[in-house]
């Protein structure tokens, strides 16, 4: 889909990440260039805008007052904002408000060689912080049933849907009405964000009438992802799928994208009943 995303859901019930200033930190040394090469191999495309937004099918969504702001990797300007909130430093070492060190877990199921990539990459941002993550790979039907909707984890890589327009990423990542206590199983928002005046935002929008209205909507949940930062948007994710014609013939192109080619979905039978043996 054109705004789905691949987002590091932070969860909000948990230290580290409690603190709306360690989550804008962390956001601000992410890099998600070596992200999107290294871990992606260059095929998701990086996101840029400090709305979260994917481009171009983002461009016309993002708000006034986000437009041209871009993400970039800020040691110093983090560790400004640590300062700013109490944080402090014994040797290297990142030291929360409470006295105690920063220590988290990035959490994903063994063999998702991308996301542990990624996950390795913002340890290092977090290390560059004073702050000790480490990359934890578990079973990936525990990530499944148990890690990700009951809130087992402290920050974990997942997906957004697709959508039409950035309703599905936003509300994904932080619609209240989306919101159940750590333990009990939730759909969507695995972070656990909480802000009734988003909550409202994302109903406004999905109700509204009008471009106008729906803008406004969009522009106070802009405000508050980019302020609060919910959770860590990585990269956009198109679909993609890899095929040989040495056997078989007639998979998706881009000259007769008749369907998502991604071998996962159930599109997959299609696929198959298209398929002739290659002269």
């Amino acid at each position: 889909g054109g705004f789905g995303v691949d987002v590091l859901y932070l969860n909000h019930e948990t230290k580290p990440f409690n603190n709306p200033a360690f989550r804008q930190a962390l956001n601000m040394v992410v890099d998600r260039g070596d992200i999107s090469e290294t871990a992606g191999y260059g095929v998701w495309p990086e996101i840029t805008s400090v709305t979260g937004l994917p481009q171009p099918s983002g461009d016309a969504f993002i708000s006034d007052a986000y437009q041209g702001q871009e993400l970039s990797v800020d040691v110093d300007g983090a560790k400004q904002v640590l300062a700013d909130a109490g944080y402090t430093y014994q040797g290297d070492t990142l030291i929360d408000p409470d006295g105690e060190p920063v220590t988290f877990t990035l959490t994903n199921p063994s063999g998702w060689t991308d996301y542990l990539d990624a996950l390795g990459i913002i340890a290092e941002g977090a290390a560059a912080l004073g702050a000790e993550a480490t990359v934890e790979p578990i079973v990936q039907d525990t990530w499944f049933n148990d890690t990700i909707p009951f809130g087992n984890f402290q920050a974990s890589l997942h997906w957004t849907d697709g959508g039409s327009t950035p309703w599905n990423m936003y509300s994904n990542i932080m619609d209240g009405a989306s919101y159940v206590p750590l333990g009990e199983t939730a759909n969507w928002n695995f972070g656990r964000y909480q802000n009734d005046e988003v909550t409202q935002a994302l109903a406004t929008y999905k109700s509204a009438t009008s471009d106008d209205e729906r803008q406004a909507a969009l522009d106070v949940v802009q405000q508050r992802f980019v302020e609060d930062v919910p959770g860590i948007v990585i990269w956009s994710r198109p679909a993609v799928a890899q095929y040989s014609t040495v056997n078989y013939t007639g998979f998706p192109t881009a000259e007769d994208p008749y369907v998502n080619p991604q071998p996962t979905g159930p599109q997959a039978a299609l696929i198959l009943s298209k398929l002739t043996p290659t002269e």
